[in-house]
């Protein structure tokens, strides 16, 4: 298991998993720099949707090089206790939805046994969904911060 994925899966499982974690991933972990909780919610806002843009597909920037990043605001937005638990709450849930995103990728590239991003349909398939996302409503997507979201289902 790559360590980017094991981090995610920390994320997405909670404490006490890192027991399990291989050897580098344990590492990677201990490596991350702990930042300070947020001391406002516009500060708390702004620092979240930073990191949903910088993540997302249409940003191009590859999964196993965000997901710390998503994962550190997570991490941070859990640690603010003076921030309203609504607002803290919905913020994790917006940062935990591109968590899972992004682990399904990581998970699908594994499987295939490498970076590449498949051919096709498929490959035509996601670069019309980056079109959608970047061109209709890009603040209303999943991706960007918002709640919708679009899946491609491969006729079978």
């Amino acid at each position: 298991m790559s360590p980017t994925l094991s981090l995610v899966l920390a994320a997405l499982v909670g404490p006490g998993f890192e027991s399990e974690l291989p050897t580098g991933a344990k590492a990677a972990n201990v490596q991350k720099k702990t930042e300070a909780a947020f001391t406002s919610v516009r500060e708390a806002r702004e620092a979240v949707s930073e990191v949903l843009l910088a993540s997302n597909r249409a940003s191009g920037r590859d999964p196993s090089e965000t997901a710390p990043l998503v994962l550190a605001a997570y991490q941070r937005v859990e640690r603010s206790e003076n921030l309203p638990a609504v607002e803290r709450r919905q913020l994790q849930s917006r940062l935990r939805a591109r968590l899972s995103d992004q682990r399904q990728t990581l998970r699908r590239r594994e499987e295939r046994g490498g970076p590449s991003l498949g051919g096709g349909v498929v490959n035509g398939a996601q670069e019309l969904i980056n079109l959608i996302q970047t061109t209709i409503a890009p603040d209303t997507w999943e991706i960007n911060g918002g709640k919708g979201s679009i899946y491609y289902f491969p006729n079978r």
